[in-house]
């Protein structure tokens, strides 16, 4: 995830990214409904958000696109099994 930096939404973008993060959310497969997976998704969000993308379903597509992204390219679980296995 993304280091975490202070941002001004206005009032009126909370219910953007509201709607935007149920969108995605309700897009999720059922082995993608973890906690992690959902706050990184969260945090894609917050960021497209932050860059000026301003429809809930244009951000919920992108952010799952780049959530789904990272996840490809993920290897922390893998990398903590290869710790393991040398003990």
């Amino acid at each position: 995830m993304t280091e975490l930096q202070l941002r001004r939404f206005l009032p009126g973008q909370f219910d953007l990214l509201q709607s935007a993060l149920i969108h995605a959310t309700r897009a999720l497969t059922k082995t993608e409904r973890l906690p992690a997976i959902q706050a990184c998704l969260a945090d894609k969000i917050l960021a497209l958000a932050a860059s000026g993308e301003g429809d809930p379903v244009r951000l919920s597509k992108a952010a799952l696109a780049a959530m789904r992204a990272c996840l490809a390219e993920c290897r922390g679980c893998r990398s903590r099994e290869d710790e393991f296995d040398a003990s």
